[in-house]
């Protein structure tokens, strides 16, 4: 199947499920050719309530810095932008495979020539707001049982999303092309709603997909 549309990611940069998802779509969209809209989802603000124990809840909420600064991308118009794709995969970069959970947003930021405006806004909690706007936007395709990944994709069908795929490693180019396409043609059938199997534990690999 050849796919013509666009796919949104909504990531929260933190979580390493995520981080093999985007791992995988990177893979897809580099061998089919399908853009890509990196998007903001915080796990610290859906679990704000919830009894999370450490060192999960500070893990979270070392996203939130990146996350203000991808809102303030959007805002100055560069929300397609591929800086957005490549901030999140940086910052992944140190924060997943380097292991390095203390990992500065702004000092990527920085390293990849974002303007001061925009490195400024990781203490902006007024842009919270505008981050939680996006989660409901992903939400209202999949529910609020859920995190992320979330993908929502819009093709010549309309916009449909899903949450997933959790996957333990990054498959290989042609399982990952096979399993988007999958997905979208499950997606697509109004009436399914889930399938579900047990998890292993989670492998983020050892390099980018570049």
């Amino acid at each position: 199947m050849k796919f013509e549309g666009n796919v949104n990611f909504f990531f929260d940069p933190t979580c390493p499920w995520t981080f093999v998802a985007s791992q995988w779509i990177k893979q897809v969209s580099n061998e089919a050719m399908i853009p890509i809209t990196y998007r903001p989802f915080s796990l610290a603000i859906k679990n704000k309530d919830a009894d999370i124990p450490e060192p999960y809840r500070t893990n979270q909420l070392n996203g939130l810095p990146l996350l203000r600064m991808v809102i303030k991308l959007q805002q100055l118009g560069q929300g397609q932008s591929p800086l957005i794709g490549e901030l999140y995969r940086q910052f992944a970069k140190s924060y997943h495979l380097d292991g390095d959970k203390a990992t500065s947003a702004v000092e990527v930021g920085k390293s990849l020539g974002l303007s001061s405006e925009v490195t400024a806004s990781h203490e902006d909690t007024e842009l919270d707001s505008y981050i939680e706007s996006e989660m409901s936007y992903a939400l209202s395709f999949t529910g609020n049982d859920v995190g992320v990944p979330i993908i929502v994709v819009e093709d010549e069908f309309g916009t449909f999303g899903f949450f997933g795929p959790i996957l333990h490693r990054r498959p290989d180019v042609e399982h990952s092309v096979k399993l988007f396409n999958a997905l979208v043609d499950l997606a697509q059938i109004e009436c399914f709603s889930e399938l579900k199997r047990k998890r292993t534990n989670v492998d983020v690999g050892d390099h980018l997909v570049l």
